[in-house]
């Protein structure tokens, strides 16, 4: 085993003598290592919660029954007996969700997620307190909870709501109401979490009838949920279950599985994580933790939903170690095969000189053949449903592995071409820092190679940005539509909207009503979308919709919406259901299945554009809905529209509960969002380009370290050490000019492409930008970053002793 102690203290030593270089390369493989554990510690952490948060706060409801029109609307109370008949079930526990806030507090400010804008305020859930704990687990922290029996108007709230408005067991609190503001006692407090965790812990549990009784709904309930005999019944038993209470209760009422809603959430999220996985398999353990937090906490703003803590999942620390230690071994492989391959004689010269390896010279044939066939698969696409984008990903390394593998043939025509502006720019060291990249032609490939990632991923970065944001800020100018945007935690009459309008300055007011609807799919699937509803006549007075089709008749669109019997659908429902203007789709109303005809198609990202537009009055009479969730308010242009938001927070902000705020603020807060989801594509892309950097300043201390004989012998015949310095320098420059135009050629050809590959998985078909100030940007970078990166191995070479460096060997 002696051999191995030598091999062992040959490594160590060579560790020892070349520390930096060891430094460089090992910070290199943490931040590719961390970036990946990063994101993988971040998506996972957005999907398990979104999970957690679903099934604690159903409990252990394995089916739940709501009715098939909007939330709000409920359904008769006497439908549990129904269910409670059949066989299979246990128990069936009645509730009913209303928003409120507390009468002390000022009306509520805006917030953002992907599902849109909100409000804030308090959730308060009716139940029946027997029936109710034997589905979901209440963790009392002070007090008791409420009785089975109608005993009063008292409440149960969450700890760190009640300590975040100072309210303690036993005071007496005031919440808005139809009626007015209502005091209720708190009874008790409850932790946050299993059903504290709902609407992020602002949420509170009443009695059924208290709560039906505060809020007019005497005889109505929202939801049933349903626990069976069988505590672990197979899915084919529940499947039948749920097809028997359906055939039983008829098409008005919704039987579904409460992970369903978690389901549609992490549907929402594959967008923005196909764009972080294809990233993370691009570019350190602790630092992967760290960064991850950060990561957290940034889909935290984007879903508008407090995460669980970072949890370093098992298989992700695994995975991301395996890959560093893979990659490093790959990294090692060619240089210790090639290493094996030299003869004792050769080694024996110093100038010895091994031949290039076949992949160095004849590799571009293949790289040529790998590069058009992972780009011709890439456009054909064959993998729109691979949420996580793992093929897609794979297939553009192939692509960049085949770019790669096109470099060392090219390198000779890249340095002729160069070698004049070189000269120009350094002299004849311009000249001779210009050979040196054709001594080593694998290191420089690996080198340029990085950088050439690193710029490509800037442009697919900034290309997938100022595509999305080009016509999200389009939509959101006409979805923020008018001058103010008023809406409240509490449904909103339709005659609000007329005393708005009453108020000086004011030049027209549009109210709009989202809800949740049924729609039967052209594949005869039930799906969940929005439906907004509108006045058409009031909508364009103070705002536009934006059609897909421009030569569509306006006029004659809105008047069919006025009519009533249609809709008009987003592009995303449009694009991914193949339907146009003129096709029909069958939404479920309060009387069954209706067709509505499609009238337009229009540009709308609201709930991932899973939404349609309607009439006011076809709100009203297919699903009995009269009150509005939000008023766009147009302004006259001769007042101030922070004067005139003023006097009708005076005259009806209170009354009303009214949060008003002027759709300029909300534009720029809504931008601000826009900049932190894309933000981290950026650092992505700097991380990228970091990487490239730390290998152009180890290809040039290498190269600086094998010439110190040859550099000696320069400066022994008269070369300065300024000369010394332009020498790498422009040795650097070409690297950088030379990864910067490949990062150019396959960054452009990449975001196009899984800019395509995005819109067929997301159902978007946004409009492709090329981002010019990227290209500029990156190609700039590329170079003054090759630049920095040589300045310590410049230094290095110039500071070469010249007696020393003849005698190096």
């Amino acid at each position: 085993m002696g051999w191995i102690r030598q091999i062992r203290y040959i490594t160590l030593r060579s560790m020892r003598a070349r520390s930096r270089r060891y430094l460089l390369s090992g910070f290199g493989i943490v931040i590719g290592v961390a970036t990946m554990l990063s994101i993988g510690i971040a998506n996972k952490a957005a999907l398990d919660s979104i999970v957690i948060l679903f099934e604690s706060t159903s409990g252990k409801a394995q089916l739940m029954v709501t009715s098939s029109n909007d939330e709000n609307t409920g359904f008769s109370q006497s439908l549990k007996q129904t269910v409670e008949n059949f066989a299979a079930i246990k128990s069936a526990s009645a509730i009913i969700s209303e928003f409120t806030i507390l009468s002390d507090d000022a009306p509520t400010e805006f917030t953002f997620g992907i599902l849109g804008t909100s409000t804030e305020g308090l959730l308060l859930n009716g139940i029946e307190p027997t029936t109710d704990q034997v589905i979901r687990d209440y963790t009392i922290t002070e007090g008791q909870f409420i009785d089975g029996n109608h005993t009063g108007y008292q409440v149960i709230l969450v700890d760190k709501y009640a300590e975040n408005k100072s309210i303690e067991v036993g005071d007496w609190i005031g919440i808005l109401t139809p009626n007015g503001v209502v005091q209720v006692e708190v009874l008790g407090l409850i932790a946050r979490e299993g059903p504290g965790q709902t609407n992020n812990g602002a949420f509170g549990v009443l009695h059924l009838e208290v709560m039906q009784e505060l809020f007019n709904r005497e005889g109505i309930i929202d939801q049933i949920d349903i626990l069976t005999f069988n505590a672990n019944p197979t899915e084919s038993e529940l499947g039948q279950l749920k097809n028997d209470l359906q055939d039983r209760l008829g098409d008005n009422y919704s039987i579904n599985f409460p992970s369903a809603r978690g389901d549609r959430m992490n549907q929402m999220l594959q967008s923005y994580q196909i764009g972080l996985n294809f990233m993370s398999g691009v570019a350190g353990l602790l630092v992967g933790i760290v960064l991850a937090r950060g990561m957290t906490q940034l889909m935290e703003v984007i879903l508008n939903q407090s995460l669980a803590g970072v949890e370093v999942p098992v298989e992700n620390l695994i995975s991301s170690w395996l890959i560093g230690i893979l990659v490093t071994f790959l990294a090692a492989g060619i240089p210790a095969w090639q290493a094996g391959r030299i003869s004792p004689m050769e080694a024996l010269h110093v100038r010895g000189k091994t031949s290039e390896g076949w992949l160095i010279r004849t590799g571009w044939k293949f790289g040529l053949v790998l590069f058009v066939f992972s780009a011709i698969l890439l456009i054909i696409n064959p993998f729109p449903y691979d949420v996580q984008f793992r093929l897609g990903s794979m297939t553009v390394f192939g692509l960049f592995g085949g770019a790669t593998m096109l470099i060392p043939s090219s390198i000779g025509i890249w340095e002729r071409s160069s070698r004049p502006v070189l000269h120009l720019l350094f002299g004849s060291s311009g000249e001779l820092g210009s050979r040196n990249v054709q001594r080593s032609r694998q290191r420089t490939t690996l080198t340029v190679a990085a950088l050439m990632v690193g710029v490509a991923m800037v442009v697919i970065t900034r290309g997938m940005t100022d595509s999305f944001a080009g016509d999200l800020e389009e939509w959101i100018s006409a979805y923020m539509g008018g001058d103010i945007y008023a809406s409240s935690s509490i449904p909103l009459r339709s005659d609000v909207g007329r005393r708005i309008e009453s108020v000086a300055g004011v030049e027209a007011v549009a109210p709009l009503r989202y809800f949740t609807i049924e729609w039967l799919q052209p594949g005869g699937a039930l799906n969940e979308i929005n439906f907004m509803a509108i006045d058409p006549k009031t909508y364009t007075k103070v705002t536009k919709f934006i059609f897909s089709d421009e030569n569509i008749d306006e006029a004659d669109a809105l008047r069919k919406l006025q009519e009533g019997g249609g809709v008009f659908i987003s592009t995303v429902l449009a694009e991914k259901f193949d339907l146009s203007s003129g096709d029909e789709i069958a939404i479920r109303t309060r009387t069954g299945f209706e067709k509505f005809d499609v009238i337009a198609v229009v540009v709308d990202f609201y709930n991932q554009g899973l939404v349609v537009q309607g009439s006011w009055d076809d709100m009203r009479r297919y699903f009995r809905i009269n009150d509005a969730s939000t008023f766009l308010i147009s302004i006259d242009p001769s007042y101030s529209v922070s004067g005139v938001l003023q006097d009708i927070d005076d005259l009806y902000g209170q009354r009303y509960r009214l949060m008003l705020e002027a759709n300029q603020t909300i534009r720029a807060k809504i931008g601000t969002l826009m900049d932190q989801a894309f933000s981290m594509f950026d650092v992505m892309a700097l991380i990228s380009i970091v990487v490239g950097a730390l290998g152009i300043v180890n290809t040039l201390t290498m190269s600086v370290i094998e010439r110190t004989q040859e550099i000696g012998m320069l400066r022994a015949i008269g070369m300065t050490r300024i000369q010394v310095i332009r020498m790498v320098l422009a040795e650097a420059l070409l690297i950088g000019v030379l990864g910067g135009l490949l990062g150019l050629f396959t960054g452009t050809i990449l975001a196009r492409i899984i800019f395509i590959g995005m819109n067929t998985m997301s159902g978007y078909r946004l409009t492709f930008v090329l981002p010019v100030e990227g290209l500029i940007i990156s190609f700039v970078g590329a170079i003054v970053i090759s630049l920095v990166a040589a300045i310590f191995p410049s230094r290095r070479a110039a500071n070469i002793k010249i007696l020393e460096a003849v005698h190096y060997e």
